[in-house]
């Protein structure tokens, strides 16, 4: 059986690099965010201060900055706790999950919510899709994209700390979860395209 998965998942690479289909970006921001002060700028950052709704792990929308001082207070205080300073380790990581200019907007948003979903189980995270209609930035990106804050210590003290194959398989299992929602992706290795 793994040696059949194995050949429709290599089939299905080179068909994707035949037909160039469109390659996932999934970039994790620079800096670290250390702290809850620095954390807190990154979620007033994704939401533009409360304008755009968030959506955390369980499927929960939150807008408004009523809900951004809430969510603060329960990452902070609740399960793997982040202290106000900084510290020695990154409280959390901030992907930006993204597709070329033309992308079903609906679909990127699911399948950014169905990969984070299996990748991030157990830890804390938000999520926010800016999209060129949608985005109050007086520039908004003109290519929908979605960024992601995930919590780096899970509850049950497991931390993340993502290295080059973690990304590349964040790449993969994004594209997994585009082509489940109907929209042609590929994360294929930058040897694999040349």
């Amino acid at each position: 059986a793994n040696v059949a998965v194995t050949a429709a998942g290599i089939r299905s690479k080179l068909g994707a690099i035949a037909r160039r289909s469109p390659e996932v970006m999934v970039k994790i921001t620079p800096g670290a965010a250390k702290g809850m002060r620095h954390v807190s700028r990154q979620i007033r950052y994704i939401s533009r201060k409360g304008e755009i709704p968030l959506e955390d792990q369980e499927g929960n929308v939150l807008l408004g900055k009523e809900a951004l001082k809430e969510l603060r207070d329960d990452w902070q205080h609740g399960g793997a706790t982040i202290p106000e300073e900084p510290g020695r380790f990154r409280d959390t990581h901030h992907l930006v999950l993204s597709m070329p200019e033309g992308t079903d907007e609906l679909a990127l948003k699911r399948a950014v919510r169905d990969f984070a979903a299996r990748e991030f189980e157990g830890h804390s995270y938000v999520m926010a899709q800016h999209t060129y209609e949608t985005d109050p930035d007086p520039d908004p990106s003109p290519y929908a994209h979605v960024h992601l804050i995930v919590k780096a210590m899970s509850d049950d003290r497991v931390r993340l700390n993502p290295n080059k194959a973690d990304l590349q398989r964040w790449r993969e299992g994004f594209a997994q979860a585009l082509n489940e929602h109907g929209v042609d992706a590929s994360a294929t290795k930058r040897l694999q395209r040349l």
